[in-house]
């Protein structure tokens, strides 16, 4: 009992060693970022134990019933949970381990900086995360934070960009069309800007510079492929500076709409 007693010491304190050098692989990599670090944690019990946390940081019953409803449990691999009392407050990350990535803190920091940059510079910060859900740019954070994210790891993973590529290419439309049976506009939106964040990756690692250009001149072929030509010139702006992209974000997605 002592000798599995140190074992799981050991393995405990090499997950917290893990989190630890992977926040300040983010930190090195994005020195100028400025935001509140969260608490992270592991579980093996994702789906209770992320609903337990919901509770903890002030969310409704009500509110949860939606996340239930929603929810991928199986195939979540991690959540950042902001607080519901106020945005100011430290988050949490929760980590599914059976899933946990080499890029999955860096996805989910990403968003803590992005939304923490974005209401500090709106005086925000005292909102609860439901008042924040509620303002007319809310949407805009959400999947410009998203396309970051998912650019942001698909370029920092040493996955084969080509192959995940070409997965993502044959999930598109299933999960488009899943998305639009159920009238999910956001689920439809969240499909398409990560799509288009490992696309932007594929193009800055995979294609010359004259590729790009001409891959930038194109005619539209469809949908994604405006957003993708919409979003590769912003792929590497601060959040600060994407923020005056928001009307043209806007009308974007309408076409999407419409």
């Amino acid at each position: 009992m002592d000798e599995i007693n140190d074992l799981l010491e050991n393995y405990n304190s090499l997950v917290k060693e893990r989190i630890n050098l992977e926040v300040q692989l983010y930190q090195t990599k994005y020195p100028y970022e400025n935001f509140i670090l969260p608490e992270i944690v592991t579980s093996n019990n994702f789906h209770q134990d992320a609903i337990n946390i919901y509770k903890e940081l002030g969310y409704s019953d009500h509110y949860l019933a939606g996340i239930e409803k929603r929810a991928n449990w199986d195939s979540t691999i991690a959540l950042t949970i902001f607080n519901n009392i106020r945005i100011k407050h430290p988050p949490r990350i929760i980590i599914n381990e059976l899933h946990w990535r080499d890029d999955t803190i860096l996805h989910e920091l990403t968003h803590i900086s992005d939304y923490y940059n974005y209401c500090q510079k709106n005086n925000y910060l005292d909102h609860t995360f439901l008042e924040f859900l509620q303002l007319k740019d809310h949407m805009c954070v959400y999947l410009f934070s998203e396309f970051r994210a998912f650019y942001r790891c698909a370029m920092h993973s040493k996955e084969n960009i080509e192959k995940r590529l070409e997965f993502e290419t044959q999930q598109l439309e299933r999960r488009l069309e899943k998305s639009i049976q159920a009238q999910q506009l956001e689920a439809y939106y969240y499909y398409s800007v990560s799509y288009a964040g490992f696309f932007c990756s594929y193009l800055s690692k995979g294609s010359t510079k004259e590729e790009v250009e001409k891959f930038i001149r194109q005619t539209d072929a469809n949908l994604i492929h405006v957003l993708i030509k919409f979003l590769y010139p912003l792929k590497d702006k601060s959040f600060e500076e994407l923020e005056n992209c928001f009307p043209a974000f806007q009308k974007a997605l309408e076409k999407f709409v419409n």
